[in-house]
């Protein structure tokens, strides 16, 4: 009877870690980097008027201190399409959408150039912050891809 419940016990801690049920959480233990740098890089970031198309870039802070995070924007030719600087406290999300009004609650960034592709770069000073992009069009609920992004400067402990 001591062997269930002492698993039973474990499972209930590695569900608390994990987040299940839990309102908290737990914080990650992440390298601070003395000024923002690079963690992530997307391509395939679209940014179209018609059909309204956007791209949204999520991120979590999972470190145990408030993240700046910047997302800059870049066009296939290589010239600055945009960026968008914040703070994120611990565990908080954020997205950032391309494309006003895009299906996702999220900051838009002051864009110098609309109706482009490319790429962004995404860059913190916590390791422990992780991201996501989709490609989305202007519909309820939202329907687009996912989009391949890469992880740099990983994590310590993890492999992405």
């Amino acid at each position: 009877m001591k062997r269930i419940f002492t698993g039973l016990t474990n499972i209930a801690a590695l569900a608390g870690i994990a987040g299940f049920g839990a309102t908290s959480f737990m914080p990650a233990h992440a390298t601070t980097f003395s000024s923002p740098r690079l963690i992530y890089v997307a391509s395939g970031v679209a940014d179209w008027s018609s059909p309204a198309t956007g791209t949204a870039v999520h991120c979590t802070n999972l470190s145990g201190q408030t993240a700046t995070i910047k997302w800059t924007f870049t066009k296939d030719s290589g010239a600055g399409a945009g960026s968008a600087t914040l703070a994120v406290p611990p565990g908080r999300s954020v997205a950032v959408n391309t494309e006003n009004g895009v299906s996702f609650y999220g900051y838009n960034p002051v864009l110098s150039a609309h109706d482009f592709q490319g790429r962004v770069s995404v860059a913190s000073t916590q390791s422990g912050v992780f991201c996501s992009a989709v490609l989305a069009q202007l519909t309820v609920p939202p329907s687009g891809l996912q989009l391949h992004i890469v992880r740099f400067n990983a994590h310590p402990g993890t492999v992405e």
